[in-house]
């Protein structure tokens, strides 16, 4: 697998998984931190 692959197989979960989250709650709890990778954020109730 090269880098490329990697990245996009990558991407293509993260989205998969944004959207599951996102039927579920009106809250984007998968934050894109550039350079540096992903971040899960929910605020508290």
């Amino acid at each position: 697998v090269d880098l490329n692959d990697a990245n996009e197989l990558l991407y293509t979960h993260m989205k998969n998984l944004r959207r599951k989250l996102a039927s579920k709650a009106r809250q984007d709890y998968i934050k894109t931190i550039y350079g540096i990778g992903y971040k899960f954020s929910a605020e508290l109730a």
